[in-house]
């Protein structure tokens, strides 16, 4: 099939379809600009279906936030004029190569705020902190909302065909609900295909905003991912167009108390192979019996939250244990943590959940429960957020692919010994490195100015190395229950 596109002429199809592997491989894609024209026709697009997403990846701090100007190029001359009269020093190109704002597929309306105060500050040469002077302060913050307002203007304009659509409704600062109802409003209008919808927080003071939304949810013919934030209006699932093409749905701090509809709504979602929850609130009898009713399998993949949450968790985990990958709880006060209550749940996830590939303990409490928890999905587990303090010793059976060590020392101290890092690195390299118990390293210790990042310690990271133990940053390691899912945001 390749040969025959290439004798045939077809090699601009070809080309193509090769440079979509590369869709989020940027300096990849930044090479094949420089090749010719042709393939820099073919790579512009990919590399600006989301430039706000690219921006830790330029290597110059200040060129991070400069593809806002060639956005600005798209603005008439009227708004031209009223950017110059805010007295920043900003020289837009006369004209561009590309319809870029055409390209964009994703759209954060958080990310385009932090993305604008950065730019503000790159071409003010700013600190990240607000202006002392009041005035300076007035200035800046017009400044933002300006152009936050523009670049909502420009994708208006540019009618551009999103796929997933992040929605942060409560940055008041930038009166976004007066910015981004045309948005809403427009993708309400011609927007059908978005399969990946983000954060719609629902506000009673603001009827048209949530009404748009809603109605956004509902028109959606091909939505594959959605994630309720706080609020969960239930209503929009229900005879939705979504019903054979939702395949997933993630509830954060979602209060479930008094929703009776939740059988209604699963029952009708006929490909929905991925359920996570977050944080969530009165997953109690109430919720749990509507659950069990199902007639389908529900496919719960994360659970996450305080121990309290889970006091009638064990009929849930019978129906849905099976699919577990990613669970974690914390105590909201360690002291007076109820251990039997945590021994009991230990024991049921134990049981039934044989799967975890993500398990995230909050708590300095290290039982045989905990370690039991560990042993029986050992053969899974990817990634473990765990108080290692006695646990080295007491898992010697279990090999971990990445190891992530954060020694927090207690903040009452006044001073921190170097013979307490000494005892911690003892330990690890006794009962991790010696016996090659880990492909992956990373070290931690805070409250104290002594081996704070193991990472910095060249001759201890060097004698790790030589047992083929890979080390690398704490900071860039460490993985969090929210951002282990949000690794897959993007379609």
């Amino acid at each position: 099939m390749t040969c025959s596109k290439i004798f045939s002429g077809e090699l601009t199809e070809l080309l193509s379809e090769i440079i979509q592997y590369f869709q989020n491989d940027f300096s990849t894609l930044h090479s094949c600009i420089l090749v010719n024209r042709l393939w820099c026709r073919l790579a512009i697009p990919l590399l600006w279906e989301n430039p706000f997403s690219i921006i830790n990846y330029y290597p110059t701090e200040n060129y991070r936030f400069r593809f806002i100007e060639t956005y600005l190029v798209n603005l008439n001359d009227n708004d031209k004029t009223e950017l110059n009269e805010h007295a920043y020093e900003v020289k837009l190109l006369s004209n561009t190569l590309f319809n870029y704002p055409s390209f964009i597929k994703h759209l954060d309306t958080r990310i385009i705020d932090y993305s604008i105060t950065g730019w503000v500050v790159d071409i003010k040469k700013l600190k990240f902190e607000r202006p002392r002077r009041r005035n300076d302060s007035t200035q800046y913050l017009n400044f933002r909302k300006f152009t936050y307002k523009s670049l909502i203007k420009i994708f208006i304009e540019n009618e551009s065909n999103l796929r997933t659509f992040n929605f942060a409704y409560y940055m008041d600062h930038l009166d976004i609900n007066s910015n981004i109802s045309p948005l809403v409003k427009l993708l309400c209008s011609n927007h059908d295909s978005i399969s990946s919808f983000y954060r719609p927080r629902f506000e009673e003071e603001n009827i048209a905003i949530s009404k748009y939304l809603s109605q956004l949810i509902k028109l959606q013919k091909n939505l594959k991912k959605i994630l309720f934030n706080y609020e969960f209006s239930h209503l929009v699932l229900l005879n939705c167009n979504c019903t054979n093409t939702l395949n997933t749905i993630i509830f954060y701090n979602i209060r479930f108390q008094d929703i009776n509809v939740l059988y209604e709504v699963f029952e009708q979602l006929t490909v929905l192979e991925s359920i996570h929850i977050f944080y969530c609130h009165y997953l109690d009898f109430n919720f749990i019996q509507q659950i069990i009713k199902l007639t389908k399998p529900f496919k719960l993949k994360s659970l996450f939250g305080e121990l309290k949450m889970f006091e009638s968790i064990e009929l849930l985990l019978q129906k849905s244990g099976d699919y577990l990958e990613n669970f974690g709880f914390e105590y909201p006060h360690i002291y007076d943590a109820n251990e039997e209550r945590k021994s009991q749940l230990l024991k049921l996830v134990t049981k039934y959940c044989t799967k975890i590939k993500f398990f995230e303990l909050l708590t300095g409490l290290i039982s045989q429960g905990v370690i039991n928890l560990i042993e029986s999905v050992a053969q899974n587990l990817n990634y473990l957020t765990i108080d290692l303090n006695n646990i080295l010793k007491n898992s010697q059976n279990i090999f971990i692919k990445k190891l992530i060590f954060s020694n927090k020392t207690d903040e009452t101290r006044e001073e921190v010994v170097q013979d307490d890092i000494l005892h911690y690195m003892h330990h690890i390299k006794e009962y991790i490195m010696k016996k090659k118990r880990v492909n992956y390293f990373a070290f931690q210790n805070l409250f104290t100015d002594i081996g704070r990042e193991f990472f910095s310690l060249k001759d201890e990271a060097k004698e790790f190395r030589s047992h083929n133990i890979i080390v690398q940053d704490y900071n860039d390691s460490k993985i969090k229950s929210f951002d282990f899912l949000s690794k897959s945001n993007y379609d």
